[in-house]
Formats: C-alpha cells, structure tokens, sequence
C-alpha cells in the first residue's frame, strides 16, 4: 500500500476497499494498450466516493491520494504529462488532496 497518512485512520474494511479500487485501477492501467489512452481517474474514483465510507473525510482523502498517485505513477512510465492544473480540473471537489499529492511528488512537472 502507498505511504498515505489518512490510512492510519480508517478500519481495516476501509483499507481493503481502497486497495480493491487501487488494484482494479492498476489492472486498467495494465490493459490499456495504447500509450495515448488511459483509464479515467473520475470514473474510478467517483465508483470509490460513492460507497458509504465515503461520508468519512478521511476515506475520501485516503481514496483520492492512493488513485492520483497510481495514476501520477502510470503516466510518468509512459511518458505522459502531468501537472497539478489537469488534476485541479479532474478533481475540483479534492483541491486539497490535489495539492497536497504535488506537494510532495516533487518529480511531478507542474505547469502553471
């Protein structure tokens, strides 16, 4: 599991159902043939914010961080862009957790 601090917090159910979500979003990633396509962020996470852990604001940070960084992660290898701005407009209910995931993926190339 990914160094994420909202994971100390949540119930072992919690967990098991973010890392569910992760590994199928993995799986996606690992599918996806084409290096321009790729599964999308908001439908997965949005299946993830819709279970009832979701009300829990720890839940919902925990969900966002563990996605974005698997999806931060993928596009790196493939040699896709990422910046802060896309995942700003990808996820404007999450600001905070957008901001706090490019504040220490240093590695991440911001465009402003």
């Amino acid at each position: 599991m990914l160094d994420i601090p909202e994971f100390d917090m949540l119930t072992a159910n919690e967990l098991k159902e973010i890392n569910d979500a992760c590994q199928k979003f993995e799986n996606l990633w690992g599918a996806e043939i084409s290096q321009e396509s790729s599964p999308s962020l908001i439908e997965n996470l949005s299946r993830l914010l819709n279970s009832s852990n979701a009300k829990k604001v720890e839940f919902r940070r925990a969900a966002c961080h563990a996605l974005v960084d698997l999806d931060i992660a993928h596009r790196r290898k493939r040699g896709q862009a990422v910046s802060r701005e896309s995942y700003l407009q990808c996820l404007p209910n999450e600001l905070a957790t957008v901001i706090d995931r490019f504040g220490d993926l240093s590695y991440v190339e911001v465009d402003f």
